[in-house]
Order: structure tokens, then C-alpha cells, then sequence
């Protein structure tokens, strides 16, 4: 569980990749982005252009091509807002990966940064000295939740979860889904730790 005192000190700041304004971080912020992967060819072909050699060829892995193009997106905007923050073109900005496979900058390890994305939509956060995990679902309505609930989360979490009205089970349980990942991806330790 995150300490309450950092989560209450953090400016939230909602911003839309779109738009790169305001990019500069506040002492203590938390700068969140969100995007659409979904882009023309035109802005898709400039994203590309920024890639890696070793990003391209993860990209060519993907055998659909709605897939392909929003990993080159996500990708992309993630060069961009990142190459932003340190003042560098988006080819420049260089990464490395721990052992659970978190992202890290190389030669910036004071910008800490998190993305996730879901379908057509990606979410980014950025900050300054701050471990960041973020997460975004979409809500499936089609999902076993109570099977899953029952194998990952804690006996707490499915008490909480039982004792809601119906309705509102399904959007409890991606809300706890939610955190539970971003504290993990935060922490870097992937699903080693346990969801439960």
C-alpha cells in the first residue's frame, strides 16, 4: 500500500500528449499524460522515425497490424514527452530494463517514468526522483472478475469486493486491479511480488 503522505503531497497534473505545453516538473509533481494510439499515417510515420532498432524489431513482431501501429504510437509519444523533459530529439533517449522488465533512462536516472495502455489509449506518467507505476484497463464487462478476484486478490480485498452491491463489483474489482498493478509496476517487481 503507498504511503498516504506521498500520495497526499503529489500534484496531480492531468495532460494530454497532444499538447506538450507546460511540460516543465515542479518540485514533488506528477506529471500524467494520456493519448490515443490510434493516429494517422502521417503523425504515425514521424513517431516511427524516432524508434530504435531494437523497438523496431518488436514492432515487426506483431502479427496484427492495429497492434503494430499502436505500439509504434505509444513508443513514439513516450521518445517524445521523455525527449521533451530532457531537452533531447526523441531518436536520443536511450533505455534500459530491469530484471522484471521496468523501463528506466539511461544517463537520467532522476526522471522517473511509468506507462501503460489499454487497447487504443496510452497513459504516461513522468516525475522527478519519484519510483512511478501506473496502470490503465478497460472495464470488460465479458471478464470472469469474481474467478480472477478469487485467485489474485487478498481475502480483504474479496471481502470488500463481495460485500458491494452487484452493480457495482465489476468497476471495484478493475479499480483495485488497477492500483494493485501500478504499485507493482512502481516497485519494479513485476508479478513477482504477488497480487495478492
Amino acid at each position: 500500500r503507498p504511503d498516504t503522505k506521498v500520495v497526499e503531497n503529489l500534484a496531480f497534473v492531468p495532460r494530454s500528449v497532444t499538447s506538450l505545453q507546460g511540460t516543465a516538473l515542479g518540485a514533488g509533481e506528477v506529471h500524467v499524460w494520456c493519448a490515443s494510439l490510434d493516429l494517422g499515417i502521417d503523425r504515425l510515420a514521424v513517431l516511427q522515425a524516432t524508434l530504435a532498432p531494437e523497438e523496431w524489431a518488436r514492432a515487426g513482431r506483431f502479427q496484427c497490424e492495429a497492434h503494430r501501429r499502436r505500439f509504434v504510437a505509444g513508443r513514439g509519444l513516450l521518445r517524445r514527452l521523455l525527449g521533451t523533459h530532457l531537452g533531447v530529439a526523441p531518436a536520443e533517449v536511450r533505455f534500459s530494463y530491469a530484471g522484471a522488465g521496468k523501463p528506466a533512462l539511461v544517463d537520467a536516472a532522476e526522471l522517473e517514468f511509468n506507462l501503460s495502455h489499454a487497447q487504443d489509449l496510452a497513459l504516461y506518467a513522468v516525475s522527478r526522483g519519484r519510483a512511478l507505476g501506473v496502470d490503465l484497463e478497460r472495464v470488460r464487462p465479458e471478464i470472469r472478475h469474481e474467478h480472477i478476484a478469487s485467485r489474485f486478490l487478498s481475502a480483504r480485498e474479496q471481502a470488500d469486493l463481495a460485500g458491494l452491491p452487484a452493480a457495482e463489483r465489476l468497476r471495484a474489482f478493475f479499480d483495485c486491479w488497477t492500483r494493485k498493478e501500478a504499485y507493482l509496476k512502481a516497485r519494479g517487481d513485476g508479478l513477482a511480488l504477488g497480487l495478492d
